[in-house]
Parts: structure tokens; C-alpha cells; sequence
């Protein structure tokens, strides 16, 4: 992928695939394998997909993620922009996770935000980025 990461990174047992209409892009991961949306274009901004954890009935997790119709300049590159929000259910914003994806080079940025609840504090940090350092399109 090109991004710099580590040896155990974003992309470490993941398989990524565009969707043949060329508007989405699709990410599977491991132990499942289970493909969902990487990122999305749109013609307006909106959400694009939800989700949910119910493992613990009493709190559901919920997820959604928004696409940005217009591109952002990044690090030289003309990038679609999408977020994952996934909350608690007290709107507790739990991570965030930012994509930034160029068309014809891939994935350019990504960030994973998190939020540290623990003894009634309330601090968002950025647990993990990579960054594109550089790239060879043959």
C-alpha cells in the first residue's frame, strides 16, 4: 500500500478492492474476512453506512460513517474523505476514524481516534496514523 506503518499496520492481514462501479472501495480484515466499506464516494455529503455492536444489549454500540462529497488537498494529493463515528449509548464518542484515499494512488492518510473514559474522564487522542511517504505506480 505505500503507507508507512509499521511492520504490523493498517493494512497487516487485510485485503483492500474496488468496487467494479469504481465508487467504493472495500476493506476485509482479519480473523474474519468479512469485507465492508473503506471508503465511499457521493455526490453530497452524508452517511454512507451504520452499524452496531449489541454483544452487551444494555449499552449498544453504534457506528456511522460519513462521506464528503468534495476532495481535500493532502500532503500534495487530491483526496475523498470519509469518517467513522462510533459511539456508546450515552453519545459517548468512542473513536473516530478518518480515511483519506486518492484516486489512481490509494490510500494516502489514516487516522484512528479514541476516547479514554476511564474514571469519568473524557480525553480524545489519536491512537494510530500512517502516512503515504511515497509511492511507485507501474
Amino acid at each position: 500500500m505505500g503507507l508507512q506503518d509499521g511492520p504490523y499496520g493498517w493494512f497487516d492481514s487485510s485485503y483492500v478492492a474496488v468496487d467494479p462501479s469504481n465508487y467504493v472501495v472495500y476493506e476485509a480484515d482479519a480473523p474474519d474476512y468479512n469485507p465492508y466499506i473503506l471508503l465511499q464516494t457521493v455526490n453530497q455529503d452524508g452517511v454512507v453506512g451504520t452499524g452496531g455492536d449489541y454483544s452487551n444489549p444494555a449499552c449498544v454500540i453504534g457506528s456511522a460513517q460519513y462521506a464528503y462529497a468534495a476532495p481535500v488537498s493532502l500532503y500534495g494529493y487530491q483526496c475523498y474523505k470519509n469518517v467513522e463515528v462510533v459511539k456508546d449509548c450515552n453519545n459517548v464518542v468512542l473513536e473516530q476514524v478518518n480515511t483519506y484515499l486518492s484516486p489512481g494512488v490509494g490510500p494516502v492518510r489514516m487516522e484512528d481516534w479514541r476516547t479514554d473514559t476511564t474514571g469519568g474522564k473524557n480525553i480524545f487522542y489519536e491512537y494510530y496514523s500512517a502516512t503515504l511517504t511515497g509511492k511507485s505506480l507501474k
